[in-house]
């Protein structure tokens, strides 16, 4: 589809093409020539006012118009045969537009001459003829030329091969550790290098831009990278040991299969960072920020948490053996199969943190927010301090909890459930509602516990002590007793309460 002002311009070639071969008729007339007859026998000129440029089905292409302007070159060439004139003593046609050029019209008039006819008004005609023509011609190939640079904008450009783009493109020289400190030393970033395998132990690199950078494998023994900036850097198989990275950087960071014993990780910002299958030995979180962490299998004996933010923390299969969390934030961390021999977990803040599989000696969760907590039947935590805990909504049913302290505890509506409770101190515990049934409380002490409409329905009460407790409306159906201890316990609106103990 033609544009208006294009449309325009073919139209007023077309009608100059006519007038001019009106006007050459006339004066071939008047030297006795009929037109009309010589252009049946060979149409010329008046082809090109045949030629309708905006009919649909001429496609003003550059292609197209090439072609139009060749087949009227050969119908001239052929004019100028019939005329009696050899073409080749003419100037050639260019087959290119922009580089044709018509026939010198004093050549043609001088050899118009030389037959015998000598007319100054139709050599005129001529000339002027020949004027008008160039500047149809340059009128056509401001067309072509805007035509082509329609097709250029259009024209999309080919992506390049692999090979060719690679070559545009030098590879990146392999960093050292001296081009490191050099680097450093100049306030370089390193963000996103690749410093793989690299010996940078023993550096002075504080602050450094390590954000994105590939540093698997990177022995970074005893190197100094406080407040440094490894934000979503891979460290995987690292070495980092007594590396200091306190206040540090290293949200979203990868670093599974790390060696960094007693690493300093203290105040670090380490939010989604992946430390699974590591080895953390004696390392430092203290006050740490790490949010959705993975510590899955990894090995952490004697590491020290103390204060940090581990909400939503994944510690499922770690060693935590000799580890402390004393004041950390635990809400919903998942220690499910963990090892936690001795661990401390003294005034933690651990709502619904689970425990599902864990395995344990003396755990210390002492003065412990554990509210809505939960283990199951496979954890073992024997000896474990509970002492002032809260774990009220807990459910830790069926979970052995052998030879525990619960003392001064808050268990309300707690469900300890089929757990097995030998020999674990209750001392002046609250239960109010407190779920008891099928647990085994043999050798328990649990005097003056508060177990206000509790359930110890067909619990196991051998020589378990309950010496002034409140067991006000609690259940005791199908309860096992054998030198139970009832001394002063209120009874009141329980299956006991008209018994009187030996």
């Amino acid at each position: 589809v033609q544009d208006p002002e294009t449309a325009a311009l073919i139209k007023d070639l077309e009608n100059r093409i006519a007038d001019s071969e009106a006007q050459l008729a006339a004066e071939l007339k008047k030297q006795g020539i009929d037109l009309e007859q010589f252009m049946k026998e060979a149409p010329l000129v008046t082809g090109l006012a045949a030629t309708d440029f905006s009919a649909p089905t001429a496609e003003l292409s550059i292609e197209g118009l090439e072609k139009e302007l060749a087949a009227k070159e050969a119908e001239l060439t052929e004019m100028v045969r019939k005329l009696g004139f050899d073409p080749d003593t003419l100037s050639e046609v260019p087959k290119e537009v922009s580089q044709k050029q018509p026939p010198s019209m004093k050549e043609i008039i001088e050899d118009i001459r030389e037959s015998g006819i000598n007319d100054p008004e139709a050599e005129q005609y001529l000339l002027d003829l020949e004027k008008e023509r160039g500047d149809e011609e340059k009128e056509l190939s401001a067309l072509l030329e805007e035509e082509k640079k329609r097709e250029g904008e259009l024209k999309i450009e080919e992506p390049l091969k692999k090979e060719d783009a690679e070559a545009q493109y030098e590879p990146e020289e392999a960093f050292t550790r001296e081009n490191v400190v050099e680097g450093y030393e100049s306030g370089m970033s390193f963000a996103g290098k690749d410093l793989s395998g690299l010996d940078l132990s023993g550096l002075d690199l504080a602050g450094i831009d390590f954000r994105g950078a590939l540093l698997d494998k990177v022995d970074l023994s005893k190197t100094n990278l406080r407040e440094a900036d490894l934000s979503g850097a891979v460290l995987s198989g690292a070495v980092m040991l007594r590396t200091h990275l306190a206040h540090s950087r290293l949200s979203e960071c990868n670093m599974t299969g790390v060696h960094a014993h007693e690493v300093d990780l203290s105040h670090a910002d380490m939010n989604e960072a992946d430390m699974s299958n590591g080895h953390f030995e004696g390392a430092s979180f203290v006050h740490a920020h790490m949010t959705y962490v993975l510590f899955g299998e990894t090995i952490l004996t004697g590491a020290r948490f103390d204060k940090a933010c581990l909400q939503w923390a994944d510690f499922t299969g770690a060693d935590l053996t000799d580890a402390v969390f004393e004041g950390a934030d635990l809400f919903r961390t998942d220690f499910s199969e963990a090892t936690l021999d001795n661990t401390d977990f003294s005034e933690v803040r651990a709502p619904s943190a689970t425990f599902d599989g864990a395995k344990g000696k003396y755990v210390t969760f002492k003065n412990s927010d554990l509210r809505g907590s939960r283990a199951d039947e496979t954890t073992s935590l024997v000896r474990t301090n509970f002492q002032k805990c809260d774990l009220s909504d807990a459910n830790w049913a069926e979970a052995d909890l052998t030879s525990s302290i619960f003392r001064n505890a808050v268990l309300t509506k707690a469900d300890l459930s089929g757990c097995t409770l030998l020999a674990t101190d209750f001392y002046r515990s609250v239960a109010h509602k407190a779920n008891f049934s099928r647990a085994d409380l043999s050798d328990a002490d649990m005097t003056s516990i508060n177990l206000f409409r509790g359930d110890l329905s067909r619990a196991k009460l051998i020589r378990t002590d309950l010496k002034g407790a409140n067991l006000f409306e609690v259940e005791f159906f199908k309860i096992v007793v054998n030198k139970t201890n009832f001394h002063d316990a209120n009874l009141k609106r329980t299956k006991l309460a008209s018994w009187v103990p030996i």
